[in-house]
């Protein structure tokens, strides 16, 4: 039975490696939630059929490691910030985007228990990368399918970059950098041409998947583990194969530096994930909002030094801490859940303790890498009798590498660097982005490879002959009773899993029913989700709520009585939601839901404040609550406050044009046009995207009132406006006298034409 289960086990740790793979479109963020819950079912069935191994076969329970101690020491320091952390709940079961709160890590845990102690032989290793590798080959031709035929898949990437099935560019770079450095593993131990053919002709598919995904971290890690090699290389050649190796560093060097020197010509270009990594800047775009985040992390365990703020809770510090800058970039870059920077995501969120036992789980495996790699030198086995071969070693036709004199669970010098390598890039990656489930997966198995047990030999040694006395054995009631707790636990897990999975469908069936008009059956629908008991009740009630603000607010649709109910059961769910947390978007949600049932009803107006003051402690330069606040201010006819609010956010980041916009209207209705003039000039400067009708209507009247200055750009952008409006004559004259006074505006005057063109359905001209 030992052997059945044994085995049984090890098909399931292979069926784990089917988990990148899952993709469910019937539930909410389909490339993340489905994997969980295989991932979390598979391993909880896992479970129970080890812990029956354990208690029937001691060889197979866990024996201590440095690398053990190292992985329990972070898990009970998560658990520790969960407890002392800002949300316990959120902390302990995370959420549907990320689905790696502890829950989940407990489950990676469970995986590395296992796959340390069922995989106790080389040969199953190397059977299990063996396997590795062909999935990536899968993933690798499912991308390259991608590439060159977008609609063929349903799962296909925007902008011509790839992500298979993992739903980003950076988890697949991740994912197809460990399968270079299994192949380059398998290189090392496979002897037959054909199979080192197939092993380095699927590296090559991998790697070609890397520069389709164009994914800046895994380049650069690659990058820079690569340098290093080269370095040791060097370090440790003599003689001639020195002179070689040095060469090889100059030329790693010129090349590096020649590809950053071209890195704007039309060669470089066409090596899309090239151009991407020299183009990296810190100062501006998208990567300007990483810094921001990692400055944030860095307040955020300033504030919580100790156990910081609790797994998953990164949010909360960026609310707190949030910087106005990110606005400028876009309101999507103003809600960040992580710091990416998996450093600063353990130093935030569990703290100084947290980041220490981090980090030391890299430096224990680095350690046992360097120990299994002294044993290859030091560890000898027996010499053969009559020219036979060790029992354990592989026979003289076996495709794997056998070496008389050495450790089954040693390591080359090559195969040890190659394993730091693979270390040490997916810690290098890391630094700049966050992990995700399908990096969790090889990592943890990773560490199960490294981490030698105790006890283990390709061929289990026979066992010695005691007498009976020596070893008594477990009465079959005590196995039991060691084994029944563990199967309710993981019954119990089981059970979540399938709540959780039926919630997530429910509720994104919820959303389509709503788009579709069909309101009552989403109300249906909403309410059996939320009965599940799903931990994720409060993402559920927050998903609905939103979708209703945005489908449902501002529509004729919106004004009958089932949109009424949909939109009172939303502001039921954000209270209960608020009552249970302290998530900013709830807050902000809720007041807006406020604000779209009752604009003129003084007591839900009331309440839609009290929900904004209530938030703004919790995120005190958030710009979007002060906007929310200043529209409660205006509703209620309270104009001055509603300019102070707006003139406090302007002043928090003045380069934003909708700061300018908003508190040139706030200003106009108080009264005071020439400074809601003057706010508009602002506005216009800093090209502001006009949102309604309303508003150039407004722009235009106080530029007739007051003039147009003369400032190139403010002629340019009110030019534009004019052309919207329909007046073609003033749009032609404003824009040329911008073009006359500055020539590099040129693509003002083309812009101008089209509006025009657009407006009369006839081609003008502004000679």
């Amino acid at each position: 039975m030992s052997k059945y289960l044994r085995y049984t086990l090890i098909l399931g740790l292979m069926a784990a490696l089917a988990m990148p793979f899952v993709y469910t479109p019937s539930t909410v963020f389909p490339f993340v939630f489905g994997k969980a819950i295989f991932f979390s079912l598979l391993i909880e069935i896992l479970a129970v059929l080890y812990a029956i191994l354990a208690v029937l076969e001691p060889k197979y329970r866990p024996r201590p490691s440095l690398l053990l101690y190292a992985l329990s020491g972070y898990l009970a320091t998560m658990l520790l910030s969960t407890v002392f952390g800002e949300d316990a709940h959120r902390s302990f079961w995370g959420n549907h985007e990320r689905m790696s709160g502890v829950f989940t890590i407990l489950h990676f845990f469970v995986l590395f228990f296992i796959a340390r102690s069922v995989l106790n032989s080389k040969r199953a290793w190397n059977l299990f990368w063996s396997v590795f590798l062909a999935t990536s080959a899968i993933m690798a031709t499912l991308a390259i399918v991608e590439h060159f035929f977008p609609q063929a898949l349903m799962v296909n990437a925007p902008g011509g970059r790839v992500w298979a099935t993992l739903g980003n560019y950076i988890y697949l770079g991740v994912y197809m950098s460990f399968a270079l450095f299994a192949g380059g593993y398998l290189l090392t131990i496979t002897r037959r041409v054909f199979s080192r053919s197939l092993i380095a002709l699927t590296m090559l598919a991998d790697f070609y998947v890397i520069l389709l995904t164009e994914s800046r971290t895994t380049l650069l890690a690659l990058v820079l583990v690569a340098a290093a090699l080269v370095l040791l290389a060097a370090w440790r050649a003599k003689g001639k194969w020195r002179r070689v190796a040095a060469a090889g560093v100059l030329l790693f060097a010129l090349a590096v530096i020649g590809l950053f020197l071209a890195r704007d010509t039309a060669l470089v270009a066409k090596v899309p994930a090239i151009s991407r990594l020299f183009q990296t800047s810190l100062t501006a775009g998208g990567d300007r909002t990483r810094l921001i985040a990692w400055q944030i992390a860095w307040d955020a365990w300033k504030a919580k030094p100790f156990f910081g703020w609790g797994p998953e809770n990164y949010y909360q510090a960026f609310n707190f801490f949030y910087r106005p800058e990110s606005l400028i970039y876009s309101y999507y870059e103003t809600w960040f859940d992580r710091a990416h920077n998996s450093v600063l995501d353990a130093l935030s969120m569990t703290g100084l303790i947290g980041l220490m036992v981090y980090l030391g789980v890299f430096a224990a495996a680095a350690a046992v890498v360097a120990r299994r790699i002294r044993s290859a030198s030091f560890t000898h086995a027996p010499a053969p009798p009559h020219g036979g071969t060790v029992r354990g070693s592989a026979p003289q036709n076996s495709e794997i590498k056998g070496a008389q004199g050495v450790s089954p669970w040693s390591f080359t010098f090559f195969q040890g660097v190659l394993w730091l390598s693979a270390l040490a890039a997916y810690f290098l990656e890391n630094l700049f982005a966050f992990d995700a489930l399908s990096g969790f997966l090889l990592f943890y198995l990773v560490l199960a490879f490294i981490d030698k047990p105790e006890q283990a030999a390709d061929v289990p040694a026979e066992p010695a002959v005691e007498s009976p006395a020596a070893t008594p054995k477990r009465p079959v009631f005590a196995r039991l009773l060691i084994i029944l707790p563990m199967v309710l636990v993981a019954f119990w897990a089981a059970d979540v899993n399938l709540r959780e999975w039926r919630a997530n469908q429910e509720g994104l069936l919820s959303i389509v029913k709503m788009r579709e008009g069909r309101l009552a059956d989403a109300a249906a629908l909403h309410a059996s989700a939320l009965s599940r008991g799903s931990p994720h009740a409060n993402q559920i009630r927050a998903d609905f709520a939103r979708e209703v603000g945005q489908n449902l607010g501002f529509t004729q649709q919106g004004r009958g009585p089932d949109a009424l109910r949909l939109a009172e059961i939303a502001v039921y769910d954000l209270r209960r939601n608020i009552e249970e947390g302290k998530d900013v978007y709830d807050y902000a949600l809720l007041a807006q839901l406020l604000i779209m049932l009752g604009p003129t009803d003084l007591r839900t107006l009331k309440e839609a404040e009290a929900v904004i003051k209530t938030a703004l402690p919790l995120s005190p330069k958030r710009q979007q609550l002060g906007y929310t606040l200043a529209r409660i201010y205006i509703l209620e006819g309270q104009r001055d406050a509603a300019v102070s609010v707006l003139e406090q956010t302007m002043r928090d980041e003045p380069r934003l044009a909708e700061a300018h916009m908003l508190l040139a209207i706030a200003l106009f209705d108080a009264g005071r046009q020439q400074e809601a003039w003057n706010e508009i000039q602002e506005a216009l400067l800093r090209r502001y995207g006009w949102t309604n009708k309303e508003e150039m209507v407004l722009a235009r009247s106080l530029g007739m009132k007051y003039g147009v200055p003369g400032n190139p750009l403010t002629l340019a952008e009110y030019a534009k406006m004019e052309a919207r409006l329909g007046y073609t004559t003033s749009a032609l004259f404003y824009v040329g006298q911008a073009v006359s006074k500055d020539p590099s505006l040129f693509d003002y005057k083309t812009l101008v034409n089209q509006i025009i063109a657009e407006n009369t359905g006839a081609s003008g001209s502004a000679n």
